[in-house]
């Protein structure tokens, strides 16, 4: 679906955490597929190097970097189930919307 990393370049914004956004168009993705794992984006890479694959799992840890617990707690996991609760809902609307307008 398009947009994916949408929800990424928020989270780290919201949260102050510096980031190169480097937008993928449709000339360069072809090449570029062939390097990524599982043949997707979004990607992070971190200051360290690893790269990380799948939006909600990045948007997950991004959430974990925030300070002061504003997007992921990091000590009351019954909020943490709501926000994964949250998270997994929406990937069954995008299956949803991709069943639909496909």
């Amino acid at each position: 679906l398009e947009g994916k990393g949408e929800c990424i370049r928020l989270a780290l914004n919201f949260a102050g955490i510096p980031f190169d956004d480097i937008i993928v168009t449709g000339d360069t993705w072809p090449e570029l597929k062939k390097t990524m794992k599982y043949g997707q984006i979004p990607m992070l890479r971190t200051p360290e190097g690893a790269e990380m694959n799948q939006s909600q799992a990045i948007i997950r840890y991004v959430g974990r970097l925030a300070e002061g617990d504003v997007l992921y707690p990091a000590t009351d996991l019954v909020q943490a189930q709501l926000i994964d609760s949250i998270l997994n809902a929406s990937g069954d609307l995008d299956i949803g919307i991709i069943t639909y307008r496909y």
